[in-house]
């Protein structure tokens, strides 16, 4: 198997003598070495077995092994082998290799080999090594050289060298190719001297056929050399050459379809040869066609194969390529963003020196976008990008002067590179440039070249700059208010998609400014920038589809508007949409969405939604009712100038729903509301006006307000106005006209005016009393659910006007008002309950109406339920609850509450007695006519109860009362005029007032009477007529005239003199108290007259006359006690009760008092204690004090010795009537003779 194993079986073999193994063996070993390319080790073998074969093959090896390497070696081993293709191929070698270094010898191998190629190859290359030196001789060896190939070479060398002599080569071989060639270098040659033959020449080799020479003429035509330039030629010719396969020509034509320069745009066709050209190779081919991939032009979008192509033309190293392979990768456009793969291409583009891609790159750095943000490497490629005065590069520059990016700020420079950019045509920087001038930033201020950037900014295609302008122009600023001009600047922004443009084009068009009014368009820009995003254009967008202007309606549709807008926190989109929850217009109906939404839009104090959400609060729908809230959204709302709000917060303080009402405030919210043409706020107003709430009274505004709102079909204004004309509030009374308009709001369902047409033909105001057509018109406000006429039914039944009486009909509809909450008829149905009249009496019943009625400020009712409360009727007596029912009734007005609460303030019940503020209610209530109010306040002046007296206020009450018939004050009244107390003394006066009291049998002004009659004050004395008067008052229980009659009894005075009678009168007066005859009764007892003598007796009616402070008990009191008759004896309580009637000026007691203390009886002895008295009682005429008085001056006890005052005391008491005294006196005078001083 191996070279010594074939050795080893030889000399076996010859060992045997076997000589066929021998030869076998030897073939095996010239094999072996065959195969191991030891060929001539082969041949020494295959010799040996004679294996001739076996020789020629590794021969020829051999001569392959050697050939192209030593081919001299590779002949022979060829010549050995007898290989005549070997040995061509040998010799041809040999001749290749010797062209170029000795042509003539490589002929020779050449010719050997027969090989004509290379022998004309050789001669060409002799010719060519002679053109220069020996052009004839070259000459001749190109012509030598067989198959014109020779020809060929030569004029092909003469190609730009002698282009004509290179034509006539050409020319004369039939070398078409050639010919063009020539003719192209020669029109090339004359393209600098002579354009017209330079063009004639390209002219004949395109003409010719040649693709270049086509492709060359297209060029010339493309660039406008030699002849015009001509766009269409180019195409026509780029066309021959297109077509013809030319590469260049290909894309050319591309690329003129793509542009639409010299044929009509056609991105198909561009498509199809960018496609051509791209698959050949040609780069910017592949780099354009990926761009109508990436922005589907002429091709369907796609940006999978412009990604691809755009990387293959970026792997070639097309810089634009790369740049758009960066943009794709920067922005995410049809591939994942990848801000590495972004960098990596614009360093690419960037480090060609492509403006575009360092800057962007530039951005990348500044904005740390795939790379660590590095300032000073942005700037430095802006700087790069700047010096091939690439505009967005000094736009980049600018800003970042102007932010200080990586640099200081600096305006100045920001604005020159601003303005260097802008001077290039660049929009943003054009319209930055206007906004620093505009602004003076960086640079002077100066409008007018602002306003010229702006337009440049504006036609470079800048939206803001073209926004700006037409803003100027809407606003007037800098230039003439323009409206026209403004729309259409507008229009340029939004159609370079400015959203704000398109929204203010949409507002031109809505409102007609600038532009014909056209909803439908205005709608298609507001939907137009709806889509974009702007929420005020989905806001109108909504509206639109709500509302059908300018769009089809479709709830739905507006609804998902709203909801876009309301997204975005548009409040009026929250409320417009919260509108249709409430309704359910276009959506499910949510009442807790729409209040979520309200308040949204309320929150960012949109004045619809606050008063929508108000009107929530005050209804409790979708929120808990909250008057409060209410109030403060509409208030709210109201200060923004919204109408309705600004009526409902007039409503609020004129109902006083959740505040205390003001009338002032709102006639000052409905007068705000009526000036925005608010029908229902107009009426409101008119009301006010009429009626004097809130403003004086004044028709003729009540008429202008009601008027306007009327006209507007109000029916509330119109009733209103029925009202004024059929009372003749202002105006002429009119009950025609009045009818008139309560008709036109009755016809319109209005069930006030249904209710006041009932009212007419019950009044018969304008028309006969007509009780049927009253009924009718009060069923049909009834039925309407109008309380009040429902109320007016219950009269008519109860009352039975036009109808049988029916109190269950009638009760039916009270109950039916009553539950709608009409206060009236709450209260009259409680009236029934509580009267039984027609149904079972039931005060429980009759108390829950009231409560009902009251709790809405009845305040009859209210009264009603205090009176329950203070009687217990129906629930448990509280005096309390009663004060309070009381107080809520007078604190709105209500005369008797007002009355019934100062009494309890009077008397302390249910409420701690305070008689300041029983005086205040009282006042209130005496104010209102109130006659008990006005009574007790004339009693309370007059008394001087815990006030001043004062008669004038007293005689003012009692008067006021008494000409309303009130007896007990015109009898007061006359008491004032009879004592002259306030007024001077009038009998005449206090006669007539006591006569007209009399009449309703007052026993006060009866007294009064009699004591007239008895006196003889006005009349003429007459004891009769005072015992008759005297007598009727006495009969009532009156004590001062049963007392009267016990004294004319006793006296005998206009009667026969009883002391039984007298004593019976006595009696009577005093069990109900009346002091003076309980002291009677005390005297009769004492002195024994008409009974039995009882000092017992005597004592106690003494004690009860005392009691009251009836002095002269008091004084017969203490004397008892003095003397112990009827009472044990008692110094100390006789000199109490001395010392009462002492301080009432009782002289009596005085003296007493003083003489106890001056003889000390039953106190100490004190000299000034009795002094002080006994001046007391002389003072008051007691001759005994007088005279003691007089002595104590004399002496010097308890005062100081005065014999003058001593002197006068005396005198007095001499003076006096007591003749016992008298006497004394003047015996002390006498004495010591008192003359002399």
């Amino acid at each position: 198997t191996d070279s010594n194993e074939h050795e080893n079986a030889i000399a076996w073999y010859e060992k045997s003598e076997n000589q066929a193994g021998i030869t076998a063996s030897q073939n095996a070993l010239g094999d072996a070495f065959s195969a191991n390319g030891e060929f001539e080790n082969a041949i020494a073998w295959y010799e040996k077995s004679g294996n001739q074969a076996g020789i020629t093959a590794s021969q020829n090896a051999l001569g392959d092994k050697h050939l192209a390497n030593d081919d001299s070696a590779s002949l022979a081993w060829y010549t050995l082998a007898n290989n005549p293709t070997g040995i061509t191929a040998a010799q041809i070698n040999l001749g290749s290799a010797l062209l170029g270094k000795d042509d003539h010898k490589a002929i020779e191998w050449f010719t050997q080999a027969n090989n004509n190629d290379g022998v004309i190859t050789a001669q060409i290359n002799i010719a060519k090594s002679l053109l220069g030196t020996d052009d004839d001789q070259a000459l001749a060896w190109f012509l030598e050289a067989k198959d014109n190939a020779g020809i060929l070479e030569y004029a092909n060398s003469q190609l730009g060298v002698d282009n004509y002599k290179a034509l006539q080569w050409f020319a004369q071989i039939g070398n078409n190719d050639g010919v063009i060639t020539a003719q192209i270098n020669i029109a090339k040659s004359h393209s600098g001297t002579d354009q017209r033959l330079a063009f004639s020449w390209y002219q004949k080799a395109a003409e010719g056929g040649h693709t270049l020479a086509q492709f060359e003429l297209a060029q010339v035509y493309d660039a406008g050399q030699l002849v015009s330039e001509d766009n269409a030629k180019a195409v026509y010719w780029y066309q021959k050459a297109a077509e013809a396969g030319h590469l260049g020509a290909q894309y050319n034509l591309a690329y003129k379809y793509d542009i639409g320069e010299g044929v009509a745009e056609n991105n198909g066709k561009a498509v199809k040869w960018y496609l051509i050209a791209a698959d050949r190779g040609h780069v910017t081919a592949q780099a354009n066609l990926a761009q109508m991939y990436d922005l589907g032009e002429g091709v369907a979008e796609n940006d999978e194969v412009a990604l691809k192509l755009y990387l293959k033309a970026a792997q070639q190293g097309h810089a634009i390529a790369q740049l758009n392979l960066a943009i794709k990768y920067d922005n995410g456009d049809g591939v994942y963003e990848d801000n590495q793969e972004a960098i990596h291409w614009y360093q690419k583009a960037a480090d060609q020196g492509l403006a575009v891609a360092q800057a962007n790159l530039g951005v990348m750095y500044a904005m740390d976008e795939g790379v660590e943000q590095d300032y000073a490497k942005a700037m430095s490629l802006y700087l790069q990008a700047a010096e091939q005065k690439y505009a967005p590069a000094y736009y980049s520059i600018a800003l970042a002067y102007s932010d200080g990016e990586g640099v200081a700020i600096d305006h100045q420079k920001a604005f020159n590179y601003f303005l260097m950019a802008g001077k290039r045509g660049h929009g943003d920087a054009q319209y930055s440039v206007a906004l620093m001038l505009e602004r003076g930033i960086g640079i002077q201020e100066d409008d007018k070249q602002a306003f010229e950037w702006h337009k440049k900014a504006a036609a470079s295609g800048n939206a803001l700059a073209q926004f700006a302008i037409a803003q100027k122009y809407d606003m007037g600023e800098y230039v003439l208010e323009d409206n026209a001009q403004a729309f259409q600047w507008y229009q340029q922004a939004a159609q370079s998609g400015h959203i704000i443009a398109q929204y203010m084009i949409a507002e031109k068009y809505r409102t007609g400014d600038g532009v014909n009014q056209d909803l439908k368009q205005a709608f298609t820009w507001y939907q137009q920038a709806a889509i974009e995003g702007h929420t005020n254009a989905q806001f109108y967008t909504a509206l639109a589809f709500e509302t059908n202007d300018g769009a089809n309606g479709d709830l739905s549709k507006a609804a998902q508007w709203y909801k876009r807008a309301a997204d975005q926190g548009h409040a009026e989109a929250q409320s417009n949409l919260a509108m249709m929850y409430a309704t359910g217009n276009g959506v499910i109906e949510n009442d807790q969405t729409a209040a979520i939404l309200l308040k949204m839009a309320a929150a960012q104090n949109n004045a619809s939604a606050q008063a929508n959400l108000a009107a929530m609060y005050a209804e409790g729908t979708g929120v808990a009712e909250d008057d409060r809230q209410a109030y403060n959204l509409y208030k709210a709302a109201a200060e923004q100038g919204h109408a309705n709000a600004q009526f409902n917060l007039g409503l609020i303080y004129e109902s006083g729903e959740g505040i205390f009402k003001d009338f002032e405030r709102s006639v000052h919210w409905y007068s705000k509301a009526a000036q925005q043409n608010h029908a229902a706020a107009q009426s409101s107003l008119g009301v006010m006006y009429a009626n004097g709430k809130g403003v004086p009274t004044d028709f003729e505004k009540a008429l202008k307000w009601l008027h306007l709102s009327a006209e507007q079909g109000h029916p509330a204004a119109q009733s209103n106005l029925g009202d004024i004309y059929a009372n003749g509030n202002g105006v002429a009374q009119d009950t025609q006209l009045a009818l008139q308009w309560y008709r036109n709001a009755a016809k319109q369902g209005y069930a006030d005016a249904q209710y006041n047409m009932g009212l007419v033909y019950t009044q018969g105001v304008g028309v006969a009393i007509d009780s049927q057509q009253a009924l009718q018109w009060y069923r049909k406000a009834a039925n309407r659910g109008h309380p009040e006429a429902q109320f007016m039914l219950g009269q008519v039944f109860a009352a039975g006007h036009g109808v049988s009486a029916d109190i269950e009909a009638a009760s039916k509809w009270y109950a039916k008002s009553a539950n709608q909450g009409f206060a009236d008829a709450q209260f009259a149905l409680g009236n029934l309950y509580i009267e039984g009249n027609g149904l079972t009496q039931d005060s429980k019943t009759a108390m829950r109406w009231y409560l009902a009625a009251a709790e809405q400020g009845h305040t009859d009712a209210q009264t009603s339920l205090a009176e329950m409360y203070a009687n217990g009727d129906g629930v448990l007596e509280n005096d309390k609850k009663a004060a309070q029912w009381y107080r809520r009734a007078a604190e709105r007005g209500h005369a008797h509450a007002q009355f019934k609460l100062g009494q309890t303030y009077g008397t302390g019940s249910g409420i701690p007695q305070d008689p300041s503020k029983a005086i205040f209610w009282y006042s209130h209530a005496a104010e209102q006519g109130h006659v008990d109010a006005q009574y007790h306040l004339g009693q309370i002046y007059d008394n001087g109860e815990n006030v001043t007296e004062n008669d004038q206020l007293a005689i003012q009450y009692y008067h006021q009362a008494a000409t309303q018939g009130h007896t007990q004050s015109q009898a007061s009244l006359g008491l004032m005029f009879m004592n002259g107390e306030g007024v001077a003394k009038d009998n005449q006066q206090a006669l007539q007032w006591f006569r007209e009291a009399a009449r309703n049998y007052d026993s006060t002004a009866e007294y009064n009477l009699g004591l007239m009659f008895e006196s003889g004050k006005g009349v003429t004395a007459d004891n009769l007529q005072a015992v008759e008067w005297y007598r009727a008052a006495a009969d009532q229980g009156y004590a001062l005239a049963q007392s009267a009659m016990g004294r004319m009894y006793a006296e005998g005075n206009g009667v026969f003199e009883d002391s039984q009678k007298a004593l019976a009168w006595h009696e009577k007066a005093a069990a109900q108290g009346h002091a003076d005859s309980q002291y009677q009764l005390g005297l009769v007892y004492d002195l024994g007259e008409a009974v039995i003598e009882d000092n017992l007796t005597a004592v106690s009616w003494y004690q009860k006359a005392a009691n009251q402070g009836h002095s002269e008990a008091q004084y017969k009191l203490a004397h008892k006690y003095d003397l112990g008759e009827g009472v044990l004896k008692d110094d100390s309580k006789a000199i109490h009760w001395y010392e009462i009637a002492a301080q009432q000026g009782h002289q009596k007691a005085q003296f007493n008092l003083g003489y106890k203390f001056d003889a000390g009886e039953g106190v100490e002895e004190d000299n000034k204690a009795a002094f002080v008295w006994y001046q007391m009682a002389a003072e008051n005429g007691h001759a005994a004090a007088q005279y003691n008085l007089g002595l104590m001056y004399a002496n010097g006890e308890g005062v100081e010795q005065n014999m003058t005052k001593c002197k006068q005391w005396i005198q007095k008491a001499f003076e006096n009537t007591d003749a016992g005294i008298s006497q004394r006196a003047e015996d002390f005078w006498n004495i010591n003779d008192l003359w002399q001083y």
